[in-house]
C-alpha cells in the first residue's frame, strides 16, 4: 500500500493522480483527507478505510453545481479486483437509506435531496469531527411480516484528519 502522510498546508496535501497507475492509486492509505489532482481537476479524497475510497466534492468551483460524494472500492476489497468500481454516490437515487454519523451523532442526509442548510450543519460538524460513519440500508421483503423492511447492507467509517482540506475548492460534476 502507498501510505501518504499529510502535513502542513494544502500544497503539501496534493497527490497528482496522473503520475500513478490505477493499482497504485487504489492502494493509497491515509489517516484522513487528501487532495487528488487528476487531469488538473481537484477532488478531496479519503483513503483511511482500507476497503473504500471516499471522494468528497463539497466546495464547488462552479456555484451552480451541487456538492457530491462518491464511494469506490479499493484494491484491498475482497479479491483485489474491485479497485475503482463504484459502490455508491450521492447521485444514485435508490430505495435505500443512508445514515450519516459524525462521532456517533446522526445527521440528516444533505445530499439527496440536496439541502444547503443541512449541508452547512453537516460540514460544520465534519470539520471538527474525528470519524465519519455511513450506514447503508436497503429495503428487503420480509416473508413473516409480508412487508418491505430496512435491512443494513454495510457500515463504512473514515477517519477525519486534515479537516482543513475540506475548504479546498473542488470540481463538482
Amino acid at each position: 500500500a502507498l501510505r501518504v502522510n499529510v502535513q502542513g498546508n494544502e500544497n503539501d496535501s496534493i497527490i497528482v493522480a496522473d503520475n500513478l497507475s490505477s493499482d497504485e492509486f487504489y492502494s493509497i492509505q491515509t489517516a484522513g483527507w487528501i487532495i487528488v489532482d487528476f487531469n488538473s481537476e481537484k477532488s478531496i479524497c479519503n483513503f483511511s478505510n482500507e476497503d473504500y475510497v471516499l471522494y468528497f466534492n463539497i466546495n464547488c468551483t462552479d456555484a451552480k453545481l451541487k456538492p457530491t460524494y462518491l464511494i469506490e472500492y479499493s484494491n484491498n476489497y475482497r479479491d483485489g479486483n474491485y479497485g475503482g468500481l463504484d459502490f455508491t454516490s450521492s447521485k444514485i437515487d435508490t430505495d435505500s437509506t443512508t445514515v450519516y454519523l459524525i462521532d456517533d451523532i446522526a445527521f440528516d442526509n444533505p445530499f439527496t435531496p440536496y439541502d444547503a442548510n443541512k449541508l452547512d450543519v453537516f460540514l460544520t460538524a465534519l470539520k471538527t469531527g474525528k470519524v465519519l460513519t455511513m450506514s447503508f440500508y436497503y429495503y428487503e421483503y420480509d416473508i413473516v411480516s409480508d412487508a418491505d423492511e430496512l435491512t443494513l447492507n454495510r457500515t463504512i467509517s473514515f477517519q477525519l484528519k486534515n479537516n482543513h482540506l475540506l475548504n479546498t475548492a473542488t470540481n463538482c460534476k
